[in-house]
């Protein structure tokens, strides 16, 4: 009886030994790196869809960025043609007053200047094309890399067949190496897209300010530009006046009463000679300030009342 009892408890520890030291079946070792991979498949494809999403909001942000620098500069630029084809204006409407055709002067004169902006525009959209290129450039590339990390998965997947193509002894360390490999790739992937989408939103978040370099100068050259324009048709204008005379009327006390037997003496008239100046401008050499010697008029155009007198040709 007491052998007997010996030698089932020997059976059972021999059995309870053998179920401890029992080596998985291969099948059961690629089964759960397989189910690893799937997971690994669906984390990192959702990764990717959402960091795309966002990188394609960062690529409308800079189009939409760079398409507001241009108009706010054209803009700008039409704004500041204004106080010249005013200038200019001002100049014809008083021009017309005074009988005085300066058309030749300022024939084309408004269309070259409100044809500036545009002209400058063409550089500035030029800056702000090149630099819209290197931004889309690298919104991109940062998609292709993000894209890229389902690659990863996929060659694991292929390692892990090329496991089943080797000997059944080694086929269970070559799966579980596959397993140690997709485990690090559920860690690194997301890191890898969290930094590239990272890079992309600094680089959309300092986009607008590096094209403020498309934009130096550009208003300063339209200025000089446009004066330029309305200088010479100033010069030409003062040129058109300049060999206008009005005659002075003489004042009532210069008359002396005439006496008996003598002629009576008409004082002598002194011709005048009106100059013309841009509105806004004072003539070279003179201050605004400046007071009108005696004897002649220099007005930017002569008063009301004298231009009525010059028409009806009042003494």
């Amino acid at each position: 009886m007491m052998l007997t009892r010996l030698f089932f408890a020997l059976c059972v520890g021999v059995m309870f030994v053998q179920a401890e030291v029992r080596r998985p079946e291969p099948r059961d070792i690629f089964s759960d790196v397989e189910t690893l991979l799937k997971q690994l498949a669906d984390d990192v494809e959702e990764q990717i869809r959402n960091a795309i999403d966002g990188l394609q909001e960062l690529y409308d942000q800079i189009v939409s960025i760079a398409a507001d620098i241009e108009q706010g500069i054209e803009e700008q630029l039409v704004a500041a043609t204004k106080p010249f084809i005013d200038q200019i204006n001002e100049l014809s409407n008083q021009a017309f007053e005074l009988g005085v055709d300066i058309s030749e002067c300022v024939v084309d004169s408004i269309d070259d200047i409100s044809a500036l902006p545009r002209q400058l525009l063409q550089d500035v959209s030029t800056c702000v094309g090149e630099k819209l290129e290197e931004g889309l450039g690298i919104i991109n590339e940062t998609i292709s890399t993000v894209s890229s990390s389902i690659e990863r998965v996929a060659n694991l997947t292929s390692e892990l067949s090329d496991c089943r193509q080797q000997s059944i002894l080694t086929q269970i360390a070559c799966a579980g190496s596959v397993g140690i490999k997709v485990g690090a790739a559920g860690i690194e992937i997301p890191a890898i897209i969290g930094k590239e989408v990272a890079e992309a939103t600094v680089y959309v978040a300092t986009f607008k300010a590096g094209l403020a370099v498309c934009t130096v100068g550009v208003a300063d050259q339209l200025t000089l530009e446009a004066t330029s324009i309305v200088a010479d048709v100033v010069d030409c204008a003062n040129d058109k006046f300049s060999g206008i005379t009005t005659t002075a009327v003489p004042s009532p006390t210069t008359r002396e009463p005439a006496t008996t037997g003598a002629a009576t003496e008409e004082p002598t008239e002194e011709p005048t000679t009106t100059s013309v100046e841009i509105p806004g401008q004072s003539t070279p050499g003179r201050s605004s300030t400046d007071t009108t010697p005696a004897g002649t008029t220099s007005e930017v155009f002569p008063t009301t009342s004298e231009t009525k007198n010059y028409e009806k040709g009042i003494l």
